[in-house]
């Protein structure tokens, strides 16, 4: 990957924390999540907003604001999120760096808190997490609240537990070692990257939610649209493979990869594929009823799947 940039070829004095926040044609919903971080309490950051080949208003939105501390760059084409925080990180001046997705928001005083926490941590510690809530239609509809602290890396080979980009602050030093976003990964692109991070530092969190997350709009990556979990698919095979030793260690964290690759796999239509994985799943070196168990909840995930689709044949019609 590219190295990334110190922000000295800012002509300004070098703020404390730079926030990057990718989009792609939501400029309906790209000034709410801008708007949060001007309406931070702590008031000494850059936003640097990259605008991933958008189509719509999203100049016009960002020069709205008239706030030097924004920093508009754009993709002539479409390059995946990945590459825009990619981006992203190569300008920013910040010893600290924060991410925000266009259609979430922070709450007042996310920087405030989350700053001392990491100013403040042992070396080891490269990443401070906070915790997120769910909204649809502005009403609450799930809380993530991850207790998870220290070296936390066999629990993430596994699953994302920590949530997303919007809640994590990192330090600088931790770009040279993990570098920034793997831009083959359309979907699970921030879990790989808290990953990484988690190989090599330790983390801590913040008891707070300080992160709004709205789920109520079309066109999210994590909606399971059959390109979506070909991508998660996708995603778990290069784990399967940047992981190879790690797994070796952890075996029942490997068991878990394969049920999930193989429910994937099967809803996507991929059922040798799925087989294949379930396959792998059966000689892992885990216990047998381990195994039956991930089995049963593969086979249960995929008959909800299929009931869903027949029923959505099915939908009546008006007359």
């Amino acid at each position: 990957m590219s190295s990334f940039g110190t922000g000295q070829d800012l002509e300004r004095s070098a703020p404390t924390v730079s926030v990057i926040i990718p989009t792609h044609n939501r400029a309906g919903m790209l000034g709410r999540a801008i708007q949060s971080v001007l309406a931070q309490t702590w008031q000494d950051f850059e936003i640097i907003v990259v605008s991933d080949g958008s189509k719509d208003n999203t100049e016009e939105v960002v020069d709205s604001f008239n706030d030097p501390r924004i920093r508009l760059l754009k993709h002539k084409t479409v390059q995946g999120a990945a590459a825009a925080r990619n981006t992203g990180l190569r300008v920013a001046g910040g010893n600290f760096i924060a991410f925000l997705d266009d259609d979430d928001e922070w709450t007042p005083r996310k920087l405030q808190i989350q700053l001392p926490i990491i100013k403040n941590s042992r070396p080891e510690v490269g990443l401070v997490y906070a915790w997120m809530e769910y909204l649809r239609n502005g009403q609450v509809v799930d809380v993530r609240k991850p207790e998870l602290r220290g070296y936390v890396f066999p629990e993430m080979l596994d699953k994302q537990p920590l949530g997303g980009c919007p809640t994590i602050m990192i330090k600088r030093k931790v770009l040279d070692v993990v570098k920034g976003f793997d831009e083959r990964l359309p979907r699970g692109n921030d879990g790989d990257f808290i990953r990484r991070i988690t190989k090599h530092f330790e983390v801590d969190y913040v008891p707070e939610v300080l992160c709004k997350v709205h789920v109520e709009h079309v066109g999210r990556v994590s909606t399971d649209s059959k390109g979506n979990l070909e991508n998660v698919v996708w995603a778990l095979e290069k784990r399967l493979e940047d992981f190879q030793e790690e797994f070796e260690m952890y075996p029942i964290q490997k068991a878990n990869v394969f049920a999930h690759a193989g429910v994937t796999s099967f809803k996507t239509g991929q059922y040798r594929k799925g087989l294949a994985y379930y396959w792998n799943l059966i000689h892992c070196e885990v216990g047998w009823k381990r195994k039956a168990r991930l089995l049963f909840q593969a086979i249960k995930a995929f008959i909800k799947h299929l009931v869903g689709k027949i029923l959505s044949f099915r939908q009546p019609t008006t007359q």
